[in-house]
């Protein structure tokens, strides 16, 4: 039996194979990032220690996938993929291979085709959506013997942007840190993406916070951030703050906005916009568009007539409105 399981989030993935397979007593890994293909036609092949049935889970099988990426330290040449074409087209009745792959199957791949003509079993992970984030973090401090708050759960979640794994292994340092976990513990203990602390600083100066935005603009210069980045960096975050604010306007709820402003390089989940909508509820859209023109105001100036940044952006943040 060879089962596929392919979709964006690897650890998502491993979970619900995990989950599959955890009353077997015999399983093998192997990692497409560390073993040869041919590594893994021969532990398939090969006898059974126990003389049972063997399970065999192959993850990072990046070679099956659309997605090309550079974290594969085997040379080409060392691959030998017509051995594992000739496995598939015949493989061992007494071996279950799992195989995990990150991203969208490439339908072309001579390898995914002999899959298909097997048949193999295929089953495509979806992203979990919101409210699935939120019952799972419900039931995992549960069985922790804690429990979190929605709100908190939503702002973990936006600072994990999605990520199953990152998320479970945050969720867990915060019950460690407190059984009953709340926004300032994810605060506190989670770090946040660069650009998430770009965001946090234009929400600091929306709620009129400006000595904690002074500080972040400070921390983040020192952490090697360029002011004049920093100037285009907190313009996308006001920007992002105006359409938000455009499409509340057209009656667009949370859901609608993330997918709206969402691409494929960025996805954007409602846990923000839910956040973004409490920000600028005491701002126009007009307003907005008054800060954007005031950074580009301020971009020029720096770039045309050598304006010190720092002077700029400072004063930008004391002189809020």
């Amino acid at each position: 039996m060879i089962k596929v399981f392919f979709g964006k989030d690897s650890g998502l993935i491993t979970k619900i194979v995990n989950n599959e397979i955890n009353s077997k007593t015999e399983v093998i890994k192997y990692d497409g990032y560390k073993d040869t293909v041919s590594d893994l036609v021969n532990e398939c092949c090969s006898l059974s220690l126990f003389g049972e049935r063997k399970t065999v889970i192959f993850s990072n099988a990046y070679f099956l996938s659309t997605a090309k990426g550079n974290k594969n330290p085997i040379k080409e040449k060392d691959q030998d993929y017509k051995s594992l074409l000739s496995y598939f087209k015949n493989p061992e009745p007494n071996c279950d291979l799992y195989i995990l792959v990150t991203g969208t199957l490439d339908s072309k791949n001579e390898l995914v085709k002999a899959l298909k003509e097997l048949p193999a079993d295929f089953h495509e992970v979806f992203d979990l959506r919101d409210e699935d984030f939120v019952s799972l973090a419900f039931k995992h401090a549960k069985e922790a013997g804690g429990d979190i708050d929605r709100d908190a759960v939503k702002l973990l979640n936006e600072y994990c942007s999605g990520d199953y794994s990152l998320f479970i292994n945050n969720l867990d340092k915060l019950l460690l840190y407190n059984k009953h976990v709340r926004t300032d513990d994810v605060k506190l203990l989670v770090n946040k993406p660069l650009e998430d602390k770009a965001y946090d600083l234009a929400s600091k100066l929306l709620n009129k916070n400006i000595k904690s935005a002074l500080n972040s603009y400070q921390e983040l210069r020192q952490n090697g951030w360029e002011g004049l980045s920093m100037i285009s960096t907190l313009a996308n975050q006001f920007r992002f703050m105006a359409l938000t604010k455009f499409l509340i306007a057209k009656g667009y709820n949370n859901d609608d906005i993330a997918s709206e402003l969402s691409n494929k390089n960025a996805k954007i989940k409602s846990a923000k916009i839910y956040y973004t909508r409490k920000d600028i509820q005491n701002y126009s859209f007009q307003q907005l568009l008054n800060i954007l023109c005031r950074l580009g105001d301020i971009e020029k100036d720096v770039k045309l007539n050598n304006d010190n940044v720092d002077e700029r952006l400072e004063l930008f943040f004391l002189s809020f409105r």
